[in-house]
């Protein structure tokens, strides 16, 4: 390989990274390779970030720093810093990460002896103990040892074989491939799977790989966009930018033509998208705040580039915490509002069982929605809850929310014949239907109340009831003391109620059965 008076670039995008910048960078320009230099692309930071990037430029002038004056994303922060990069090869790493101090040099020397195009590599990966230090963990991504050559092998490595990942930290590029990437990248809010969306436009010009089965990078699993254990929606909406990617990623498959050419890669681009999707609900199932779970729902339904696969992508990860994922409807009703009238709604139920982790099974009742919807185009489903099938009623609603359907739920629980456990999650399921029928009137006003935006207060007294340790043997009903806990609260619940309201009588009328019910027991 000729002389290059820079023979790597190292990428290096930052927002708000000021407790681990000194390090990467002390990473970076620590490399045993001297001919190199760091091009560091400020993100619109409100931190320090900005003046410790100023700070090391003024001591070592291979640091080189691009400053935006507001954040635009880690996808156009790189791109920017790619388009600025004088070196050969480009190296890419983030803010809260390291080198080992001979990445440079050993990858540069092995990308010299057949100039290859690309340079996938490992690293060790290392959470943090409670006392300060270390741990290292297993690490999947790195590379089995080998060479891929040839038009198209790069991109079918990458996404039919999955010979390869495609984290852009963990490859050596040439730079003027990077380049050449940059005409067909359309600029967006990115900042997660952005690397996917980009290294499949390298992977798409890129003839040759070299893949080395060493570790070369150091991830910290503590920090970063991904990590925190519990974020805001605000947050939650910048870890969903990843559905931008994956639209944009669909559309240059097609573009290039691959997608109609290779049944393979259309097939091998829907498990990884759909693997990705299974990751965004589980952030919003998760981490994301309990308050926020609604917004974020809508958000995600509204950002999908296509919602049938956002729905298919969700049973295998959400149906064992029904409750929880009650909160992806609104109080107030479903996701998108349909007025729906329970005297007009339609009977519907599908025959064949649900199980969430038949893929076929799963677009075969998606698929009968369908059928049902073309059928009866302005109704809404009449759907009666059977219990034990709680996952079948959850993915049939998101079904049917996806499709715009208005959804009826006939709810046949009786208070004082159903353990407070089933009461508790009937309250959780009437969440989520337009409307509801219940088996009573005292019952219809539980349920109604749950759906009532306005009764916070009274929902979470009832809800702190329903959660009151229980007998024994699993019936509440059993114990005297929750009957004791249960009447207290219905008297707390009856002064906060107006005087006169059928909210008030009706919790009145509960009350009167709770002390029915602990007279019995005594």
């Amino acid at each position: 390989m000729a002389a290059h008076p820079i023979c790597i670039s190292i990428i290096l995008p930052v927002y708000n990274s000021a407790a681990t910048l000194e390090k990467s960078l002390d990473s970076a320009l620590g490399q045993t390779l001297r001919e190199l230099e760091v091009i560091a692309v400020d993100d619109g930071s409100a931190d320090e970030s900005l003046r410790l990037l100023e700070q090391r430029a003024a001591a070592d002038p291979r640091l080189r720093v691009i400053a935006f004056p507001e954040n635009r994303g880690t996808l156009i922060a790189r791109a920017e810093a790619v388009r600025a990069a004088q070196g050969e090869y480009l190296l890419f790493l983030d803010p809260d990460d390291t080198f080992r101090p001979e990445a440079a040099a050993e990858l540069y020397e092995a990308a010299a002896e057949k100039r290859y195009d690309v340079v996938a590599f490992g690293c060790d990966e290392f959470v943090p103990c409670p006392d300060g230090s270390l741990q290292q963990v297993w690490n999947w991504i790195t590379p089995p040892g080998g060479e891929v050559s040839g038009p198209g092998a790069v991109l079918r490595d990458l996404l039919v074989d999955r010979g390869h990942y495609w984290n852009l930290c963990l490859k050596l590029i040439r730079a003027e491939i990077c380049r050449n990437a940059l005409g067909d990248l359309e600029p967006c809010y990115c900042i997660m799977d952005e690397d996917f969306y980009f290294y499949v436009l390298v992977a798409c010009r890129a003839d040759s790989l070299l893949k080395l089965e060493k570790n070369y990078y150091n991830y910290f699993t503590a920090a970063g966009v991904t990590a925190q254990s519990s974020f805001p929606l605000e947050r939650f909406r910048r870890i969903g930018t990843m559905l931008d990617a994956l639209g944009r990623i669909e559309a240059c498959l097609k573009n290039r033509g691959d997608w109609q050419r290779d049944p393979d890669i259309r097939a091998s681009f829907a498990d990884i998208e759909r693997d990705q999707l299974q990751i965004l609900w589980e952030r919003w199932l998760n981490h994301l705040r309990p308050e926020d779970r609604p917004a974020g729902a809508a958000w995600i339904f509204r950002h999908a580039v296509d919602r049938e696969r956002l729905v298919l992508a969700l049973p295998e990860i959400a149906f064992q915490q029904e409750e929880r994922f009650a909160a992806m409807f609104p109080p107030h009703g479903p996701l998108e509002g349909h007025p729906c009238d329970p005297a007009s709604a339609v009977a519907a139920r599908p025959v064949a069982e649900f199980d969430p982790l038949d893929r076929s099974g799963v677009a075969a009742r998606l698929a009968y929605w369908k059928e049902w919807q073309e059928r009866h185009p302005a109704a809404a489903v009449h759907y009666l809850h059977v219990p034990g099938e709680e996952a079948a009623l959850f993915f049939d609603r998101i079904a049917l929310t996806h499709l715009g359907v208005g959804f009826v739920l006939e709810e046949p629980l009786r208070f004082g014949e159903a353990p407070i456990p089933a009461l508790r999650r009937a309250r959780a399921f009437c969440r989520i239907a337009d409307r509801v029928i219940a088996a009573g009137p005292e019952e219809q006003h539980c349920f109604d109340l749950a759906c009532d935006p306005g009764a916070d207060p009274l929902n979470r007294m009832l809800d702190r009831m329903l959660a009151a340790p229980g007998g024994d043997d699993g019936d509440e009903l059993a114990n005297p003391e929750f009957l004791k806990f249960m009447k207290a609260g219905y008297r707390l619940m009856n002064r906060l109620l107006p005087a006169g309201s059928s909210r008030r009588r009706t919790v009145k009328n509960w009350a009167k059965r709770t002390a029915r019910l602990l007279k019995r027991r005594k």
